[in-house]
């Protein structure tokens, strides 16, 4: 059996990315690049968001492009949280965007059309069913977060495209601060790389005049509006300071993105926060939001039932480890352990416990204790032989973490000008015409086509914009879809940041606020958290799956069935759930009307007869 270490050692060794790493530019013979060239651009968090923004601008002829990871290791496995991705069509348009990288998914991931779960009961018996709620015309990819960075970085920054915009990633580097300058020059950096970076050790007190990094149309000489500074660790306990002067900065550093904080605080400043604020996160309920998970770590291929007969639960198969309720109420309600599909037939199995905040496997911390309230629970489950002291020991002190609630900001942009009093965020409102936006007097003078020299944009991608529990499993796909329609602006708009920035937004803004109401009522019940409320959303999407087959030009599928049509933008899948629950209002209100008029007349003929 794999242990836990190994498979470890294993990623680590495949995926470790030095400190700092610059890919030098080399002549492709094969893929043909942009005839412009923009940058230099900063991107924080070196995430799936991350990266695939990065190969996405290096496709397009960008060129030095920094990634910031304040993790040693891009990729290495968190022991307290499991990521298994389900990548589907939406995920795909972008990865269709990077030669080499979408045709490689069935390496990395497994690749599925209908679900066919495995559930081993209490009692040890072994259950195979295909689940109604996946659609088996759409083919899906389930890959841990490990290997879909890996397949990031090995297929797509290997590229001759990708090594020509020189990527430098930087890991155990974080984001101390982020400014806007105004044209006057700062003394706090030293020389500038290549890529934009200018970097000075923490031990030294010695500064320089600063050097700031050329934009497309600029001289090299003139200082960009945007300064980024990071401290990387390295090894031995030092520090030293990094310095960015990025044409184009990109937030996909997570829910408590630096970067969104960043541009809250700089629009307090501009004086433009009522309401709270674009950037202030906004947030929406919905009943898996504060749910708490964590993770067992199971052998490759486990038997898990007790039954001398029982089949192994191979890697590539999905499985739910059903338990029974400890007592009455929520706090020991049954517990169930899930176990999604990964491809490495060596690798060892994460299983998802997810239950309410107030269960009582949460008050158990110790090994012993742990073991013995699994047992009660799944006595169907072999623990002591699956589940080695040590995994469990870490498991039983693992605090694991909380599904958010839905949360987004309006806000998913902002542009900085230098010499502007305001810093010119570019607030004002662009209406729509034919296939572009209305332009301002700004926006035309650099109709060129290259972005106004002094000028530089912040974006926001990924959970740094918007975070949801993983209901839908859009996360991920959400994430690579905004990287593809910023990849559509800065197609149409010639790669100008200020007219594809909010560009960007408008079109983007709308789409990720329908994902988030979406989220609040699509399949939130699935956690078996409310058995109940389970029953009722089963009824409910009974009666709109058949309807939409009996009548499919009046009613629609479930949400859920509809997210997974990844031509259907999410607002649009709203707009056609909200259309289909007021048909069945007025279905059910005529029914009921007819009962009760029906009723009404016997009622009444059986009063006069009488």
């Amino acid at each position: 059996q794999t242990t836990l270490h190994s498979t470890v050692h294993e990623l680590r060794r495949n995926i470790v990315i030095p400190n700092q790493r610059n890919v030098q530019a080399q002549t492709s013979t094969s893929d043909s690049l942009p005839p412009k060239a923009n940058g230099p651009v900063c991107i924080v968090g070196g995430g799936p968001a991350g990266l695939a923004a990065a190969l996405m601008l290096a496709r397009r002829g960008w060129k030095d492009i920094t990634i910031i990871e304040k993790k040693e290791v891009i990729g290495a496995e968190d022991n307290q949280r499991s990521y298994v991705y389900m990548i589907d069509g939406r995920g795909r348009k972008l990865l269709s965007r990077l030669p080499g990288v979408v045709d490689c998914l069935d390496d990395f991931g497994v690749s599925t059309a209908a679900i066919n779960i495995m559930r081993v009961m209490p009692d040890g018996d072994v259950k195979r069913n295909e689940i109604a709620i996946k659609d088996p015309k759409r083919v899906n990819h389930f890959m841990p977060r490990p290997s879909f960075l890996k397949l990031l970085l090995e297929k797509g920054l290997q590229k001759e495209w990708a090594q020509a915009a020189k990527i430098t990633l930087l890991t155990s580097t974080e984001v101390e601060a982020i400014s806007r300058t105004t044209g006057q020059q700062s003394s706090s950096s030293s020389s500038s790389s290549s890529s934009g970076a200018s970097s000075s050790s923490s031990s030294s007190s010695s500064s320089s005049s600063s050097s700031s990094s050329s934009s497309s149309g600029s001289s090299d000489k003139e200082e960009a509006p945007l300064c980024v500074k990071a401290v990387r660790r390295n090894s031995s306990g030092n520090s030293e300071t990094i310095e960015l002067r990025p044409h184009l900065l990109i937030g996909a550093d997570g829910q408590s993105s630096m970067v969104r904080t960043t541009l809250q605080q700089w629009e307090s400043e501009d004086g433009a926060t009522s309401g709270g604020g674009r950037f202030a996160l906004k947030e929406s309920f919905s009943p898996a939001g504060g749910l708490r998970y964590k993770i067992l770590r199971l052998p490759p291929n486990p038997v898990a039932s007790t039954r001398p007969d029982s089949p192994p639960l191979l890697n590539p198969s999905f499985a739910i480890l059903v338990g029974k309720a400890l007592g009455a109420g929520s706090a020991l309600r049954a517990m169930r352990l899930g176990l999604l599909p990964i491809r490495d037939p060596n690798a060892s199995r994460t299983a998802n416990l997810i239950t309410k905040p107030d269960h009582k496997v949460w008050e158990v911390t110790g090994t012993e204790e742990m073991y013995d309230m699994l047992q009660r629970s799944m006595p169907q489950v072999r623990f002591r032989e699956l589940v080695p002291p040590e995994v469990m020991a870490q498991f039983a002190a693992s605090k694991g973490g909380r599904f958010p609630q839905p949360q987004l900001c309006e806000g998913l942009h902002y542009l900085v000008s230098l010499g502007d009093s305001q810093h010119d965020t570019e607030q004002q409102v662009i209406s729509s015409q034919g296939d572009g936006p209305a332009l301002d007097a700004r926006t035309a003078a650099s109709s060129s086509g290259a972005t106004m020299p002094g000028t530089a944009g912040v974006l926001l991608i990924g959970d740094a914009r918007a975070s949801f529990p993983p209901d839908l499993g859009q996360g991920v796909n959400s994430a690579l879809e905004d990287v593809d329609e910023l990849a559509q602006v800065l197609e149409h708009t010639g790669d100008d940041l200020s007219k594809a920035l909010p560009l960007y937004e408008k079109r983007r803004a709308p789409h990720i606020a329908a994902l988030i109401q979406l989220m609040t009522f699509s399949y939130p019940w699935q956690y078996n958290q409310d058995p109940v409320q389970r029953f009722l959303w089963t009824i409910n999407f009974a009666i709109r799956a058949f309807l939409s087959k009996a009548l499919p030009a009046i009613f629609s599928p479930h949400s859920f069935m509809l997210v997974q049509v990844s031509n259907l933008s999410y607002k649009q899948v709203l707009d056609m759930t909200h259309a289909t629950t007021q048909r069945l209002y007025a279905l059910f209100g005529g029914l009921a009307l007819g009962v009760a008029i029906v009723v009404g007349k016997g009622l009444k003929a059986s009063a006069m007869g009488a």
